[in-house]
């Protein structure tokens, strides 16, 4: 095995507050963190950075690392093989506001990609973000209304009071960025959103799978499942960023950002016969209120 590829640990995070601020007016949950984490030098940090609204954010995340230059997957990397952005605990959609110290705008004249570069000759490598999202717990309760309406774009635009979406702590004018960490829907269509919602609410656990499920699984299971939302103005930003690298990254496949999320922003290119299984890429249609 190539020894560069040898991952090394010596890191820690620390979440270190939770404001309301009013950003781009709009009221916003801030998760203000810490990490540090060790890298191997000249191994890139794992992150792409991007500029939105004048801060910095994390525009892609890799899960894996990639082989040298090449960009594709070297056969003895496994899941195991994190990368170092991973492991710091940044993700898509992260305000990225320092690095080791180092403002992301000021300290490198504007140049992201310059920033880049120098997290990756970096051995040690510290991260001050932001985190916009807000994450929310949906009770498993299959017997009440959801009480969720929908502008065309997929914001939220109405919250029944007593429903379960209420209870969730959701609220207007936000988009939901993932249902049960896993399911993605930035910009989907207000059917689907409601169908990915109603489709892991009605998932069912027999008492033979719960048997053989590790009992903190369960009891996760029977707390209900997590949604998070991002700000409008931020996801639809999100959105159109991560869609327009999704377009330069594919070739004879057709996804988008949400395919992407949903698959660890791994996405090489593998058989073209597996382009017919892919989730097809469409362009956000007019915003429309219903």
């Amino acid at each position: 095995m190539n020894p560069e590829y040898i991952q090394v640990s010596d890191e820690h995070s620390n979440e270190v507050k939770t404001t309301i601020e009013r950003v781009n007016n709009e009221e916003r949950t801030l998760t203000y963190s810490e990490a540090q984490v060790k890298k191997t030098k000249g191994i890139p940090f794992g992150a792409k950075l991007g500029l939105i609204d004048g801060r910095v954010y994390a525009i892609w995340v890799y899960h894996r690392e990639e082989g040298p230059n090449t960009g594709a997957k070297p056969a003895f990397l496994t899941d195991t093989v994190r990368t170092a952005a991973y492991r710091s605990g940044l993700r898509f959609g992260t305000e990225v506001t320092h690095v080791n110290d180092l403002h992301v705008i000021k300290d490198f004249g504007g140049d992201l990609e310059a920033c880049e570069r120098y997290m990756k000759e970096e051995t040690f490598v510290k991260l001050n973000t932001i985190s916009h999202m807000e994450t929310h717990r949906m009770p498993r309760d299959k017997t009440r209304n959801l009480g969720l309406s929908f502008l065309g774009d997929g914001t939220i635009a109405k919250v029944e009071p007593g429903s379960l979406a209420e209870d969730t702590g959701l609220s207007v004018r936000r988009w939901i960025y993932c249902v049960d960490e896993k399911h993605h829907t930035l910009g989907r269509p207000p059917q689907e959103i409601h169908q990915v919602l109603k489709n892991v609410l009605n998932v069912k656990m027999n008492k033979h799978t719960a048997n053989l499920m590790n009992p903190a699984t369960v009891e996760k299971y029977l707390s209900g499942f997590s949604v998070v939302c991002v700000p409008k103005s931020l996801g639809k930003e999100l959105e159109r960023i991560g869609n327009e690298i999704c377009e330069r990254k594919r070739s004879n496949l057709v996804y988008d950002i949400n395919y992407a999320l949903d698959h660890n922003m791994q996405v090489y290119n593998p058989d073209p016969a597996a382009g017919s299984r892919m989730r097809k890429y469409q362009p956000q249609a007019k915003l429309s209120k219903t």
